[in-house]
């Protein structure tokens, strides 16, 4: 029988934090819950619900709505604060139809 090692928790959390600091996942906060998934080379939005916690990648053309919503936020900010926008993070909270009816 193998031997069972013991991984500290805090151990589990660094390698998590270096992961997504390396692109390899992507973490999303949901009602204080991390949920990680892989990384997408292509920048991805998301849908999550808050029931249930199923995340849905937002794609086809609302991503070109939210891109051209983003690059003009991005100019807003950088013309009001001096602030220039290299990367972001969106995801929509809400509950799918399905949930409701639970």
């Amino acid at each position: 029988m193998a031997k069972k090692r013991k991984i500290g928790i805090a151990t589990i959390y660094r390698n998590l934090d270096l992961m997504e600091k390396e692109d390899i996942i992507t973490g999303l906060e949901i009602n204080g819950i991390s949920k990680y998934k892989l990384f997408d080379s292509n920048h991805q939005h998301h849908l999550i619900c808050e029931n249930c916690g199923e995340i849905i990648d937002i794609r086809d053309d609302c991503v070109d709505k939210i891109k051209q919503l983003i690059e003009e936020f991005s100019s807003f900010i950088d013309n009001k604060y001096g602030f220039n926008l290299k990367k972001h993070s969106l995801g929509f909270i809400g509950i799918y139809k399905k949930c409701k009816k639970k």
